[in-house]
């Protein structure tokens, strides 16, 4: 395996156990799901709050309830940066998207094995909704190559680049991709957990610079060795 194939196919059912104590100790409340296509841990969390922030779906009806155990963790672990910055409700537009078996061996995207989320805006206190694709402000790094955080010129695009700063400074995601990353991402926050081959592992910081190269990034936007 390479390493990309190795994050591109799933686990092995039950293989990932650890996981689930690891998300009892964050005071998760969960269920065990049945065997999911695509998802090494699968559970289902009774609630739509986690940590203590509420998760709302933006569009009708319901969307898939199960997670992989590791995205399940990410969330609880981010809920304190949330919460730090006023956020009482994540708005997001999908989580798990099943491959229905069509996709090959080293080519399960993070959707696809339950590892991923995409967040479409916050609501800040009681009502303030924050909007990524109308109140993100694009391409902040180059202007600050020291700084995550840029110079917003609004008060929510400040609050925004505040959110996904320190969520990068928190080690609880792998990647956040950001609309700085590329055009599919215009409208929304790409979140994804570690997968559980990558525990252990360098992580970029992805979020600080995401309209740079990786190549290009700059030594302070390399983060230490997670366990």
């Amino acid at each position: 395996y390479t390493a990309q194939a190795l994050i591109g196919t799933p686990f092995a059912a039950d293989s990932d156990l650890n996981c689930l104590s690891l998300l009892s100790a964050e005071n998760v409340s969960y269920t065990l799901a049945d065997r999911t296509e695509g998802i090494a841990t699968p559970i289902r969390i009774p609630s739509d709050t986690i940590g203590g922030v509420r998760y709302r779906y933006y569009y009708q009806g319901q969307p898939p309830r199960v997670f992989d155990c590791r995205l399940a963790l990410a969330l609880a672990r981010a809920a304190p940066v949330l919460r730090a910055n006023g956020v009482t409700e994540v708005i997001y537009l999908s989580h798990y998207r099943p491959s229905f078996g069509l996709l090959p061996k080293g080519g399960y995207h993070y959707h696809a094995q339950g590892l991923a989320i995409d967040v479409k805006g916050f609501r800040v206190g009681k009502g303030v909704v924050i909007d990524i694709a109308r109140d993100y402000e694009r391409g902040l790094g180059e202007q600050e190559p020291q700084s995550c955080l840029g110079r917003p010129m609004t008060r929510r695009g400040m609050l925004l680049r505040q959110i996904v700063c320190d969520l990068d400074e928190a080690d609880a995601f792998f990647a956040i991709l950001t609309p700085d990353y590329d055009e599919a991402h215009w409208h929304h926050f790409h979140l994804s957990a570690f997968h559980p081959a990558q525990r252990s592992r360098l992580r970029p910081k992805q979020t600080a610079l995401m309209e740079v190269p990786m190549e290009a990034l700059p030594p302070w936007a390399l983060s230490r060795s997670l366990h």
